[in-house]
C-alpha cells in the first residue's frame, strides 16, 4: 500500500465513524423525553395542601400524555382520579411545554393509609404516553401521620 492508498482508507474509516456519530445522535434526538417531578404545594383561596406532578417535555418532538399514577413502595400503582388539571387526558405536550396534575393530598393520605402504609413512603411519580413508554421521576418520601 502507498501512501495515497492509506489516506483513502483513513478518510474511508473518518467517514464511516462520522456517519455513524450522526446517526446516532439523530435517533437520541428524535426520541421521547418527559422530566417528570413531583412536589409539594397549596391551593388558593383556603390553602389546601396538594402533591404537584409535573411533566415537562424536554425533547423535541410531541408527545402526547395518556395516564398519570403514584407508583408506591411494593411497584402498585395508585391511580388518582379525583386530581385537578386544565385539560382531559390524552394531551398533548409540544418540546419545551410542561403539564401539571394537582391531587389533594389528604387524599393520597387516606389511600396510602387504606392500603396499610404508615410512616415515611417514597412515592414515584409515573406519566404514561400514548407510545406506551412510562416516564419516572425520583421519589418522593411522604409522611404520613399516626
Amino acid at each position: 500500500m502507498d501512501t495515497r492508498d492509506l489516506i483513502t482508507v483513513a478518510l474511508a474509516a473518518y467517514a464511516a465513524v462520522l456517519s455513524t456519530f450522526v446517526f446516532i445522535t439523530q435517533r437520541i434526538d428524535k426520541r421521547r423525553k418527559v422530566r417528570v417531578t413531583a412536589s409539594h404545594g397549596f391551593g388558593v383561596p383556603g390553602g389546601e395542601q396538594l402533591l404537584v406532578i409535573t411533566a415537562a417535555n424536554v425533547g423535541h418532538v410531541n408527545v402526547t400524555l395518556s395516564s398519570f399514577a403514584l407508583r408506591m413502595p411494593d411497584k402498585s400503582q395508585m391511580i388518582l382520579p379525583f386530581a385537578q388539571q386544565e385539560f382531559r387526558l390524552p394531551h398533548e405536550l409540544k418540546p419545551g411545554q410542561a403539564a401539571k396534575f394537582l391531587f389533594p393530598l389528604n387524599e393520597v393520605l387516606r389511600g396510602l393509609l387504606e392500603h396499610g402504609y404508615h410512616g415515611s413512603v417514597p412515592l414515584v411519580p409515573v406519566v404514561d404516553d400514548q407510545a406506551g413508554v412510562s416516564h419516572h421521576g425520583k421519589a418522593m418520601k411522604l409522611g404520613i401521620p399516626a
